[in-house]
């Protein structure tokens, strides 16, 4: 056994050392070179902003000043939202941005397992993902330059629940995967539909969180 997974690993490898000579791993953020797939380039990675305390304990939105671990910010507070807490990997800046943007419209799927780690590890706990536990009811314009009230408008009733998997989720705690977390609208109404259809709670898991005062629910 010792020598086959010698072997083995040899293998694994040489061919990855022959697919980095046709195809060089590049950085997550741009097209920088960088020594191993999934990671980022020097620069960017000085540049990347993690998540980490003083947050808020429901909705992670970072706190300029400690406020002690049960601290909850004043937005969440004013309006709470379906989902019962949020966690994020970065806080929004050039480089998350580029995170999102190059995975979403310019087909950078190579930062797919690196996000995924991140995200599992902001988790905290072992989950099943189900791709299309909800699917979209209508096509809607993009949220970019929408503001709060348009983003709700906007995604308002635009989701529900696969028929599939109706009687699986009753009295489920269910956890909401997502690129960005900016005013929550997309999550809040996602969050909505699956209480609708007796899940017991949803929480939402995000790659990058928007760092400004906004209410949750909007």
């Amino acid at each position: 056994m010792i020598v086959i997974k010698t072997v083995s690993a040899s293998l694994t490898h040489a061919a990855r050392g022959v697919l980095d000579m046709v195809l060089p791993p590049q950085c997550l953020a741009c097209e920088a070179l960088v020594s191993e797939p999934g990671v980022l380039w020097a620069s960017r990675w000085d540049g990347a902003s993690f998540i980490a305390a003083p947050l808020c304990k429901a909705c992670c939105l970072p706190f300029k000043f400690d406020q002690g671990p049960e601290a909850l910010c004043g937005a969440y507070i004013r309006e709470r939202p379906a989902f019962e807490w949020a966690r994020a990997v970065f806080a929004y800046n050039d480089v998350s941005r580029d995170l999102v943007t190059g995975l979403k419209y310019r087909d950078r799927l190579h930062g797919a397992p690196a996000f995924g780690r991140w995200l599992a590890r902001e988790a905290g706990k072992p989950c099943i993902v189900i791709p299309d536990l909800l699917r979209r009811t209508r096509v809607t314009p993009t949220q970019g330059g929408l503001s709060a009230s348009q983003r709700r408008r906007n995604v308002r009733g635009a989701f529900a629940v696969n028929p599939r998997y109706a009687d699986m989720i009753a009295g489920v705690r269910l956890l909401l995967v997502d690129d960005v977390y900016s005013t929550g609208a997309t999550l809040e109404d996602c969050a909505r539909v699956l209480l609708r259809a007796r899940a017991s709670a949803a929480d939402a898991l995000v790659l990058v969180r928007v760092d400004r005062p906004a209410s949750p629910g909007n």
